[in-house]
């Protein structure tokens, strides 16, 4: 039905390019959009998607090594952590590890007694 509505107010050529019906979209008023929520919610699903399955195959294939490697001793949350910094591992490359470890004994008196300071090879 709401598709229906939607092709009434757009002319079939234009409604072949995502692009004019995004475009469409965000041009009406909030009244207007909740009247069309599920094609909103298309639209918005249909823009999210990866293009191809390449990146959660990706993902799947680091998990089943991860796996493998520490077996299963670890905690969900701590795995899905690691999945994090390991899929966007181009953002944690840039990462200076010296002030991330000197920030971490700052965090707590006791640690620089254990770990002292992290100096930088600079």
């Amino acid at each position: 039905m709401q598709l229906g509505i939607l092709a009434s107010n757009i002319p079939l050529e234009a409604a072949q390019n995502l692009n004019t019906v995004i475009t469409y979209l965000r041009e009406l008023s909030q009244a207007q959009r909740s009247l069309l929520s599920e094609v909103c919610t298309l639209a918005f699903l249909i823009l999210v998607m990866p293009a191809t399955n390449a990146v959660s195959e990706r993902s799947f294939s680091a998990l089943r090594r991860l796996k493998t490697y520490l077996r299963s001793t670890m905690t969900q949350t701590r795995l899905n952590n690691i999945m994090v910094l390991h899929i966007h591992n181009h953002l944690t490359d840039q990462l200076n590890l010296f002030e991330i470890g000197n920030e971490f004994i700052k965090g707590v008196s006791h640690r620089e007694a254990i770990f002292g300071t992290f100096l930088s090879t600079d």
